[in-house]
């Protein structure tokens, strides 16, 4: 809590949210969106070429050659550009060594129709080493109540069933699920000091 004002966010301490079972306090921050990530990319897609501005789908690129300008280089053609932003997990070139300074690790996260006069309105995380995170999103012409957790370093866990079980057991304790239509789970690369790299790729870029 003192962090986050440290920072400068609107944050509060709550005792009591809209999560069906009680909780010892919560930090809460208001106005958080909440959206579909490929809705609203298809949205973008649609608006962005015109005035010198193009999206180009189906492209891999190869490299970036820091030149004046830029050069970057797909599988097909080379874009030339002032300046070059790579928004992607971790750097996919070989300058700085990044692949090197992070690890990969997996989490997971199910899915179940939820009625929607008693589902969670917000999202919410735990703290600790056993963590969940809880939120919903609209389906069909319903509601599903999405439950993440589990989360380690690659190749540290080979039982996954378990891991989808304890979620599960957590959301029939604590929610009064019945049945999970969906499960999944996803792989991100982590930094040593799980802080984001933003920033120049090297410090003579």
């Amino acid at each position: 809590m003192e962090a986050a004002l440290k920072l400068g966010l609107p944050v509060s301490f709550v005792r009591e949210t809209s999560l069906p079972f009680a909780i010892a306090g919560a930090i809460k921050l208001d106005n958080q969106a909440q959206f579909h990530p490929r809705k609203y990319l298809q949205h973008l897609v649609k608006n962005i070429p015109g005035e010198g501005s193009h999206v180009f789908e189906r492209t891999r690129v190869v490299n970036v050659e820091e030149e004046n300008p830029c050069r970057v280089i797909t599988d097909n053609f080379t874009i030339q550009a002032q300046k070059v932003l790579i928004t992607i997990n971790i750097p996919i070139l070989d300058a700085g060594l990044y692949f090197a300074k992070t690890y990969p690790k997996r989490s997971y996260i199910i899915g179940a129709a939820i009625n929607p006069e008693i589902a969670p309105q917000g999202m919410f995380i735990g703290s600790g080493e056993k963590y969940y995170s809880i939120r919903t999103t609209p389906y069909l012409n319903g509601l599903l109540l999405l439950i993440g957790g589990g989360g380690h370093k690659v190749g540290t866990v080979t039982n996954t069933e378990e891991i989808y079980q304890d979620l599960e057991n957590y959301g029939r304790s604590r929610f009064g699920i019945d049945s999970f239509e969906y499960r999944w789970s996803s792989q991100d690369y982590v930094s040593f000091d799980k802080l984001p790299y933003i920033g120049r790729l090297t410090p003579l870029s």
